[in-house]
């Protein structure tokens, strides 16, 4: 299956879960030329690829993706080791938008200052040209 047709393909439509049953891939090759050069993707290249897509969406690096996929290729995770893999995304997810809720109100704070700052500009030039004239 090529990756065009992976999305419009119902056969190819995968699990958007981890799985902490994942079978090692059994093909070494992850594509293959055909005549009509276009890429055909084995099926395990294919879920690999709707994981890795799934898996950056929700925060992980590529860098943890590539552990999480040798382990379940390996069989070195279980499913508690996986549970406890995305409790610590959420921990850090959540610890990100506390920062990000701080810089949010810094700035609110910020643009309400420079607003009032800027009325009060505008409040002195105009009582100074109705002074003036």
């Amino acid at each position: 299956m090529t990756l065009a047709r992976l999305s419009t393909s119902r056969s190819a439509t995968l699990s958007p879960r981890l799985s902490c049953s994942r079978s090692p891939a059994t093909a070494n090759t992850w594509f293959a030329h055909p005549p009509n050069n276009y890429r055909v993707y084995n099926e395990q290249t294919l879920q690999d690829l709707d994981f890795i897509q799934r898996a950056q969406s929700m925060g992980f690096s590529l860098g943890e993706i590539g552990e999480i996929l040798d382990a379940q290729r390996n069989k070195l995770i279980d499913c508690a080791e996986g549970a406890k893999l995305i409790e610590n995304k959420m921990a850090d997810i959540k610890q990100k938008i506390g920062n990000l809720q701080s810089i949010y109100r810094y700035l609110d704070e910020e643009r309400a200052t420079l607003e009032a700052s800027a009325a009060r500009q505008l409040e002195l030039q105009r009582l100074s040209n109705s002074s003036n004239h």
